[in-house]
């Protein structure tokens, strides 16, 4: 099964990508970044098991809020 994505180019580095299904957006770079390297500094409050509206997922099973 193929999900279609409506794609909205919102700067010359990102992408808004929304399934048109279930209407769930993400935030995509359109360039490669080195590994490790800084791309925005930011403070966060927790870490969280699961992402929300409100997080940064850095992994499958974690987020920072």
């Amino acid at each position: 099964m193929q999900v279609s994505e409506k794609i909205t180019k919102i700067s010359s580095i990102a992408e808004i990508r929304e399934c048109q299904t279930t209407g769930n957006k993400s935030l995509h770079t359109t360039i490669e970044f080195k590994s490790g390297e800084v791309i925005s500094s930011f403070g966060y409050q927790e870490i969280l098991d699961r992402p929300n509206y409100l997080t940064v997922q850095i992994g499958v099973r974690s987020a920072l809020r």
